[in-house]
């Protein structure tokens, strides 16, 4: 990974080190050491003055790009981080794991803002700045994809989800749908009615739908009470559903 000026290269290595070097000479500039496991991934600020890398060990570490000093170790992953990415701004960093969750910190802080859970192991992330704002890019090893809109509303983080493709389910905590694309007829009308069920409730919940595999209702309505995905579940965080 290059450093935004151009100047330094990040390594990353199962010896469970990051190492810098500097790109026109190719010398070792620094190692920076603190991770338990192997790093899989590493990235950048936009400004180049931060440097996050993403390891086995279930953390994201962040250093200060000249000095190699740690300056946050962010814990809350249950599994391998795969991928880390600034957001355009710099003013968020996006982890992608094992354990199907992406997690949107603060890199100054290193608060964890949000949580989206995805249906498969997230495995690459990109970060886009458009004239709507800010999308994030999700993809997983169930081979799927999908987009987020980032946003911030009165100091709160939110994610909506824009589109998603090839799920055979769909896990959505801490977050909201709006406009999505590309869903089937029945995920749209459990859409619908999930959005009438919440007016009606004070309890935080997730939705959890398939999207695959169920081409018809009679296909859907078939199976029994424990197959169903149908169901309203409490969750730690709320989910709202913006139309």
């Amino acid at each position: 990974m290059y450093s935004p000026n151009r100047r330094q290269i990040a390594s990353c290595s199962d010896d469970t080190t990051v190492r810098l070097w500097d790109a026109k000479s190719g010398a070792a500039a620094r190692t920076l050491e603190g991770h338990t496991g192997a790093v899989y991934s590493v990235a950048y600020s936009p400004r180049g003055g931060q440097l996050a890398s993403g390891s086995y060990d279930n953390t994201v570490r962040l250093w200060e790009a000249e000095s190699g000093t740690l300056m946050h170790s962010l814990e809350g992953h249950t599994g391998a981080v795969y991928s880390v990415v600034y957001s355009p701004s710099g003013t968020q960093i996006a982890s992608g794991s094992w354990d199907n969750t992406v997690r949107l910190w603060n890199p100054q802080t290193g608060e964890c803002q949000i949580l989206i859970q995805d249906s498969g192991t997230v495995k690459s992330l990109a970060w886009k700045e458009a004239s709507g704002g800010e999308y994030l890019g999700i993809g997983s090893l169930d081979k799927s994809v999908c987009q987020w809109k980032v946003k911030r509303e009165e100091e709160v983080t939110k994610a909506a989800l824009c589109w998603s493709t090839g799920h055979k389910f769909l896990a959505l905590r801490g977050a909201s749908i709006e406009g999505v694309v590309g869903l089937s007829e029945i995920n749209q009308r459990l859409l619908k009615q999930r959005v009438g069920m919440l007016a009606n409730s004070d309890n935080e919940i997730s939705i959890v739908w398939f999207s695959a595999g169920y081409d018809s209702e009679e296909d859907f309505s078939s199976l029994s009470s424990e197959e169903r995905v149908d169901e309203i579940f409490c969750e730690e965080e709320r989910v709202e559903y913006e139309e």
